[in-house]
C-alpha cells in the first residue's frame, strides 16, 4: 500500500513539475508580447481600457502558446488517420470534396430576425430626407445544397434558410435587397473557384463577381451610369496573380494543414491608373493612413510573401479585412457616388474593386468589440448617396445590429 501511494506522489510531482516548467517557458516566450500590451495600457483610467488590456493579454496567451502549432497538427493528423469528417467535437466538418464548414445539429431560430429588419427600415427612413438610397446585400454562404455533399446523417448547417427568412422580413419592411447567391452561383465559375477549403470566406474571384453584380444592380435599380462601357467589370483590365497551395484560412489554422490541406490564392489588381487614400481606425484605436495606387493604398502586399501561414491569411491583403472604421477616397473621381457600407470581412475585396468607381467609400464593421462606431451619429454627421448593409449569413445576429 505504501508503495502504491509513493507511485502516486511521484507521478503527481512529475506532472506538477512538467506543468510548472511549461508555464514558465510560456511566460518567457510571451514576455515581449505581454510587455507591449502593458506599455500600451499602462495608464488605463477607465473600464474600456482595462477590458482592452485583458483582451490583449488573453489573445497573446492564446496565440503565442509554446508548441501550439505542433499540438494542432498532431491532433489534426490523428483525426485524418481515423478518417473523421468532423474535428474538435464538431467545431468544423469536412464535406466529401474536403471543404471545411460549420456543422449544426439543429437550426437555432433567431426570434429577433423581424426586429433586425425593422432596424434596417428605421435606418432607411432616417436617411430618406437626404435622398440616400438604402440596400441590403446578401452574399452567398459556403454551404450550397446539392454541391456541398456530406456523409449521410452529418449535421449540416444550412444558412440559406436563415437568409431566405431574413430577406422576406426585409421586403415586408420595404427595404430593397440584392441577393448575390443567384448571380454568383450561376456565374459559370465552378464551386472550387468560389470558396476556399480552409476558410469561410468566398474567394477573390467570387468577390470580383460580387462587385460586378453590385454595379449591374445599381445601374438598373437606380439608373446611374457607373461603368457604361463595362471597362471596370472586364477582368482583362486587371492583373491576375496565382499563388498555388499558399493560403491557410481560419478554419485550417484551427484544424491544421495535416487535416485541412492548403488553398490556392488568386490575387487581382487593376492595370489601370488609380489614386486612392485609405484611412482607418483599428481595434486598438490606432489611426492608419496610406496614399497612392490601388496596391500602395489599400493592399498589404507583404502578406503575399509572408511565411507566417499560421498567423496571417492572404485574404487579409485587401483593406486589412477588418477594422471598426475605414474610408477610401478616390482622387481620380471626386464626382462619383459616396457610399457608406455597414459590413463584415466578406466585403473587403469587393469594396476594394468598387472604390475606383466612387468618390468615397466609408466602411463600418459593427461586430467590432472595441472602438465601435456610433452608426446613427455617423449618419447624422455625413451625407451619402447610398447606404449598403452587407452581412455574411453567420453574422446575422444581435451583435451586428447596433443601430436604431
Amino acid at each position: 500500500m505504501k508503495h502504491f501511494f509513493m507511485k502516486k506522489y511521484i507521478f503527481a510531482g512529475i506532472f506538477l513539475l512538467i506543468l510548472f516548467t511549461f508555464g514558465i517557458t510560456n511566460f518567457m516566450y510571451q514576455f515581449d508580447g505581454m510587455s507591449i500590451a502593458f506599455q500600451k495600457y499602462e495608464k488605463a483610467t477607465n473600464q474600456d481600457d482595462v477590458k482592452k488590456l485583458i483582451s490583449k493579454i488573453e489573445d497573446t496567451a492564446n496565440d503565442e502558446l509554446v508548441g501550439k502549432i505542433s499540438f494542432i497538427e498532431t491532433y489534426g493528423y490523428i483525426q485524418k488517420l481515423l478518417g473523421k469528417s468532423e474535428i474538435d467535437n464538431f467545431t468544423y466538418g469536412k464535406d466529401k470534396s474536403g471543404y471545411l464548414n460549420y456543422p449544426s445539429f439543429y437550426r437555432e431560430d433567431d426570434a429577433k430576425l423581424k426586429e433586425y429588419a425593422k432596424q434596417i427600415r428605421r435606418l432607411k427612413e432616417s436617411v430618406a430626407s437626404k435622398e440616400t438610397e438604402t440596400l441590403f446585400i446578401n452574399p452567398p454562404g459556403k454551404y450550397v445544397p446539392n454541391i456541398s455533399l456530406y456523409d449521410k446523417g452529418f449535421p449540416v448547417s444550412d444558412t440559406n434558410k436563415i437568409q431566405d427568412e431574413f430577406l422576406l422580413y426585409l421586403q415586408n419592411n420595404s427595404v430593397e435587397t440584392l441577393d448575390l447567391r443567384k448571380p454568383i452561383l450561376e456565374s459559370g465559375l465552378p464551386y472550387e473557384k468560389l470558396f476556399y477549403k480552409t476558410d469561410h470566406h468566398w474567394t477573390i474571384e467570387a468577390a470580383f463577381l460580387g462587385f460586378c453584380a453590385i454595379v449591374d444592380d445599381m445601374e438598373s435599380r437606380y439608373g446611374v451610369q457607373l461603368d457604361p462601357n463595362k471597362f471596370y467589370r472586364d477582368l482583362n483590365n486587371y492583373n491576375i496573380h496565382y499563388y498555388p497551395q499558399s493560403m491557410l484560412g481560419s478554419m485550417g489554422r484551427n484544424s491544421g494543414i495535416n487535416y485541412s490541406g492548403l488553398d490556392d490564392f488568386t490575387f487581382i489588381t487593376p492595370k489601370f491608373e488609380t489614386n486612392l487614400v485609405w484611412e482607418a481606425i483599428d481595434l486598438n484605436g490606432d489611426t492608419k493612413r496610406k496614399e497612392g495606387s490601388f496596391e500602395e493604398s489599400i493592399l498589404q502586399l507583404d502578406l503575399l510573401s509572408s511565411s507566417k501561414i499560421y498567423s496571417v491569411s492572404k485574404y487579409d491583403t485587401y483593406i486589412e479585412t477588418i477594422n471598426p472604421w475605414d474610408k477610401i477616397t478616390n482622387k481620380n473621381n471626386p464626382d462619383g457616388p459616396k457610399i457608406l457600407c455597414i459590413r463584415d470581412s466578406y466585403f473587403s475585396p469587393t469594396l476594394s474593386f468598387l472604390a475606383p468607381l466612387c468618390s468615397e467609400i466609408h466602411m463600418i464593421w459593427p461586430l467590432a468589440t472595441t472602438n465601435k462606431v456610433d452608426i446613427e451619429k455617423y449618419l447624422e454627421e455625413n451625407n451619402f448617396d447610398y447606404v449598403f448593409i452587407e452581412l455574411y449569413p453567420g453574422n446575422i445576429n444581435e451583435e451586428a445590429f447596433t443601430f436604431f
